[in-house]
């Protein structure tokens, strides 16, 4: 009997050692569970955030091909700070890349100094030779060009417009030269867009850091095997960081359409008129200095060139400090 009392409890233990084993093994599971379900989670997230990352710089990206009146009325719009200033040439160096198979002027870049503009000051505009033709050079003709301000003149619609312009001591070489509009030359308020704007900030800096130098760099953008570049993606850095921008600037015509496989074009739909300015308002984003006496609709305005620091407020707020409308970029 004692053997049968004894075989008993033996299996009443094996019973419940195979009742904890299994329910470890279902905690185990539970436990694995949670942790795969956990990952599962963070990786969804991860991916999410590197999404959301993507469409954010996606979206903060100018469309580098196609030009809009509203986004770039000069022809040049900002795109954040300077990109390629860890490899700039040494101090009063211009690198010139070499042209592509289709004979495309690719790229120039160089670290600029006061030196560099005096001495172009100095000298003067170079003359191009005629037989200098960058890629799409040949369909040019003097049309009616309808400035900012609704005035009109007549010019040549094509320039031989430099990456680094003369002034800051480019070269004259088909390397440095690109098949552009008056616009992309000098905007459309004449001298105060276009490439002429970022060549101006480069030599205002020097002008007043006679010590100082500027890595600037630019690169025209292409769409396929097109002659004629659709922009120019510009990049600025000073020696001293207080100057760092990227800016693309626009190879197009107000009132034309542009053939940038072949470099010719046409009058394209009315004859614009004067430039839309936007109206002040209270909640309208709008762009001072310290020490301005008005405030701007766009950080890109004429009267913003020579400011070292530009700050973004509404047009409420600068109102209230006694600021008035800038006259040249609101209506």
């Amino acid at each position: 009997m004692s053997h049968l009392f004894a075989h008993r409890e033996h299996l009443a233990t094996l019973a419940c050692s195979s009742s904890a084993t299994a329910a470890c093994d279902v905690a185990r599971r539970a436990r694995l569970a949670r942790c795969i379900a956990l990952a599962l989670v963070a990786i969804a997230a991860a991916f999410f955030m590197a999404l959301c990352s993507v469409q954010s710089a996606y979206a903060a990206s100018p469309d580098l091909y196609t030009w809009s009146e509203k986004v770039a009325p000069d022809y040049v719009v900002k795109w954040g700070k300077a990109k390629g200033a860890a490899k700039a040439p040494k101090k009063g160096k211009i690198v010139y890349s070499k042209l592509d198979k289709l004979g495309r002027t690719r790229k120039a870049k160089g670290t600029i100094t006061y030196k560099m503009v005096d001495k172009a000051l100095d000298r003067g505009k170079l003359y191009i030779p005629y037989t200098t033709k960058p890629s799409g050079w040949g369909h040019n003709r003097p049309v009616d060009i309808v400035l900012g301000d609704g005035s009109r003149c007549t010019d040549y619609f094509w320039n031989r417009s430099h990456l680094i312009a003369d002034s800051l001591g480019g070269s004259v070489k088909k390397r440095n030269l690109i098949t552009g509009t008056r616009m992309q030359n000098v905007g459309v308020y004449d001298e105060n867009g276009g490439m002429a704007f970022c060549e101006s900030l480069v030599r205002t800096y020097l002008f007043h850091h006679h010590k100082g130098s500027v890595y600037y760099s630019a690169k025209p953008v292409y769409k396929g095997s097109e002659l004629v570049p659709r922009s120019v993606i510009v990049d600025m850095k000073s020696s001293d960081g207080s100057l760092d921008k990227r800016f693309v600037v626009y190879n197009a015509m107000r009132g034309y359409k542009i053939n940038y496989k072949r470099g010719s074009f046409k009058k394209a739909g009315k004859t614009p008129g004067k430039l839309k300015l936007p109206s002040p308002s209270d909640g309208k984003t709008a762009y001072v200095t310290p020490s301005g006496a008005c405030y701007h609709s766009t950080d890109l305005c004429e009267g913003l060139v020579y400011a070292s620091k530009v700050t973004k407020t509404t047009c409420g707020a600068a109102s209230d400090d006694d600021r008035t409308a800038c006259s040249l970029c609101w209506k």
